[in-house]
């Protein structure tokens, strides 16, 4: 049975530009990134970037699928410098207080192999059409563990105050 340990939990007080994990242990097996993120951008969605290890290096993939409603589209990313069209999120022009919620789970994230990550989340507008849900598969060809992970938005918008984000770890037993 896996057990998983919170590592670490920001809660903004205010709007930031930037969430980083950093001098995240080795001591797990794999990491769990649970978010709850608004976007200041004046539009309905805004995206979330990551990279790790402060890698700006064409070392992301990806691959996956979003749902808008009744539309499915396919995406896909190769060789980029971070990973950033999959993860789209609550931008400033919808509702008041609704946030987009999702998890990124980083697979042996110590060893040095490429990393795999699998992501999910979910961008509410309160309505069918606007809803969409996203999932992905991703590999970081980086050979060293993840010891940070850096979060923005791609938009160059900031993360709304309340926008919460947890790292655990994870130990299989």
């Amino acid at each position: 049975m896996a057990t998983y340990t919170l590592i670490s939990s920001q809660v903004l007080g205010a709007s930031a530009t930037s969430v980083t994990f950093s001098a995240i242990p080795t001591a797990y097996t794999d990491l769990v990134l649970r978010f709850s993120v608004r976007s200041s951008r004046p539009a309905n969605e805004s995206v979330m970037e990551f990279r790790v290890n402060g890698n700006t290096t064409a070392v992301y993939n990806m691959n996956g699928i979003i749902g808008y409603g009744t539309t499915i589209l396919p995406q896909r990313q190769t060789n980029s410098t971070s990973i950033v069209n999959e993860f789209n999120i609550v931008g400033d022009g919808t509702l008041n207080n609704v946030f987009s919620s999702g998890e990124l789970y980083f697979g042996d994230y110590t060893s040095s192999a490429s990393k795999p990550i699998s992501n999910f989340n979910v961008l509410e507008n309160n309505t069918t059409a606007d809803t969409n849900i996203n999932f992905s598969s991703m590999l970081v060809q980086d050979t060293n563990p993840i010891t940070s992970i850096d979060l923005s938005d791609g938009f160059s918008a900031n993360f709304m105050a309340t926008s919460s984000f947890n790292l655990y770890g994870i130990k299989n037993s």
